[in-house]
């Protein structure tokens, strides 16, 4: 014979439903809301479940009861971000009401998205946005995307924010509730057909990017994992073979690019966390031309394609093996690497040729400055990278052949990469494209300029032999500035600030004929 509960939580007790009793109750454990035992109090609300249940998952979400951690990530030994044991569930930030937006926000969002973020991730169109927006209040399906939306338009729309202000917690909450509304559509039965559609898809997606955000590397991982299950139950190879389809051309090739957007993403995720990347290259190839897009996006996001797929298995396994003793080392050869140059280089001459065909006029459109960023710092990021590779191996070479590739040298980063890179960084409104683009344009930036640093001060020597008037000088130059730009920003978190810091004193102790102007107030500031 079932006991009588003395005393039901919050929830049940609003609700009018039976409650176990236990902490959490069977009845909040089933709808994943927050348990709470407290002394009832003396109105009663309507008894609307839907509103309920939004309500409810407000419920104790102050920050003197359910904090969200100061620190955003922990790092393990092998360098990944993880989730500490003693950190809470990713909470709402304890700043905004109940029901604290209204359509017409998410509406005055659409133009941001259609500038900041539909160029670098052109599935969801902004009607498509605007017709969820119209059926969040009905659909779970519909809200989740909507609020995802929300976060990553804020994320990749600011030129600047940092990760412990008022437009962090705006995004945190919007991601909150994101995810809430993911929960609530899935289906009540466990046995029921798993939904599956493009929206739910890139609901994972935004919030993905978001979580790279901070730095969330594991969360950013399973939701992309979850992202690239359901875009393989679409078989996409399948439906572009298959003429018998409904399916238009247009749609398929807004598919073709949901599982290239996944094949960046994860290829990304595994050159900064290590984390395992399983989608091959799309044997269809780039996707078809849509004339639903303008021109300018799928030029842009073909681009960005090819440069991704230089980092095949080969590329990803010497990767990965840097971080992980265990794993069976394949054979690496400086021909290798030098291949991979040359194909960053056959990448940079087609990128200029193509760029002169459009500045006169041979070429339909042109990309936007927030597309060539992403372009060029990507280019060159990889660049470090296959030189970080042949550094690990010892193919490097203080003086190369002639016949060599230029990359095959000690202090290649600071004899092309920097003074490169200084000079994509000045122009007159980069600075606003680079922040927009979010955290993987300054990730990049960060990993050059670092390791710029480094051979300034592993190799002094080979830099001061140089036989030009000035160009040690120069390029320690071309170092602070990309320094001062990276400090500029506030996503740059504090332990990337640190290194760089330690590394700019070190360098001064090394080459202390320097003038580091501007230095000493900008690291005292620091």
């Amino acid at each position: 014979m079932n006991q009588r509960i003395q005393k039901a939580c919050d929830g049940c007790r609003i609700r009018k439903v039976k409650c176990t009793g236990t902490r959490p109750c069977g009845q909040c454990n089933h709808l994943n809301l927050l348990c709470k035992f407290s002394v009832a109090k003396g109105h009663r609300l309507p008894p609307v479940r839907g509103r309920l249940l939004a309500q409810l998952r407000q419920v104790g979400t102050g920050a003197s009861e359910l904090p969200i951690p100061s620190s955003v990530a922990e790092q393990d030994n092998s360098g990944r971000y993880m989730t500490a044991a003693k950190e809470q569930q990713l909470r709402p930030a304890p700043h905004f009401p109940e029901h604290p937006y209204s359509e017409d926000f998410f509406t005055r969002l659409l133009p941001d998205y259609e500038r900041a973020a539909y160029p670098v991730n052109p599935i969801i169109t902004s009607n498509e946005i605007a017709e969820s927006i119209l059926h969040m209040r009905t659909d779970p399906t519909h809200a989740a995307l909507v609020y995802a939306f929300a976060a990553v338009t804020i994320n990749l729309g600011q030129a600047s924010w940092p990760l412990d202000g008022e437009i962090s917690a705006r995004i945190r909450d919007l991601m909150w509730r994101s995810l809430s509304a993911r929960h609530q559509a899935d289906p009540d039965d466990a046995l029921r057909e798993m939904p599956n559609s493009v929206r739910r898809i890139m609901t994972c997606i935004f919030l993905e990017i978001c979580m790279m955000a901070f730095k969330r590397y594991d969360r950013s991982f399973t939701l992309l994992r979850e992202a690239i299950s359901m875009i393989q139950m679409l078989c996409i190879e399948r439906l572009c073979s298959n003429s018998n389809l409904d399916l238009s051309a247009p749609e398929l090739a807004r598919r073709q690019r949901l599982y290239w957007e996944a094949f960046i993403h994860e290829r990304f995720l595994t050159m900064v966390s290590n984390y395992p990347s399983i989608l091959p290259p799309l044997r269809t190839g780039m996707p078809f031309e849509d004339p639903t897009i303008p021109l300018h996006v799928h030029i842009g996001f073909s681009r960005i394609i090819r440069l991704f797929l230089i980092m095949d298995d080969d590329f990803l396994a010497h990767w990965t093996a840097q971080d992980d003793p265990g794993q069976a080392r394949r054979e690496m050869t400086a021909a290798w690497i030098e291949l991979k140059q040359e194909e960053l280089d056959d990448d940079e001459t087609s990128a200029a040729a193509e760029t002169i065909g459009i500045h006169s006029g041979t070429a339909v459109a042109g990309l936007t400055e927030l597309q060539q960023a992403d372009l060029d710092i990507t280019r060159a990021w990889l660049r470090t990278a296959i030189w970080q590779l042949a550094m690990s191996r010892c193919l490097l070479s203080s003086e190369p052949p002639t016949s060599c590739h230029e990359a095959m040298s000690l202090v290649f980063p600071v004899r092309r990469l920097s003074a490169q890179l200084r000079q994509l960084v000045a122009r007159l409104e980069f600075k606003t494209s680079i922040a927009m683009h979010g955290f993987g344009i300054l990730q990049k930036i960060f990993e050059i300029t670092n390791t710029i640093a480094d051979v300034m001060a592993l190799v002094p020597a080979s830099i001061a032999t140089e036989k030009e008037e000035g160009v040690e000088h120069q390029r320690m130059a071309d170092l602070l500035f990309l320094v001062k730009v990276l400090f500029s920003f506030e996503r740059i978190d504090q332990v990337q600030k640190d290194i760089m810091k330690m590394k700019m004193e070190n360098l001064k102790k090394l080459i202390p004929e320097f003038d580091f102007e501007g230095w000493s107030e900008l690291s005292s500031y620091l």
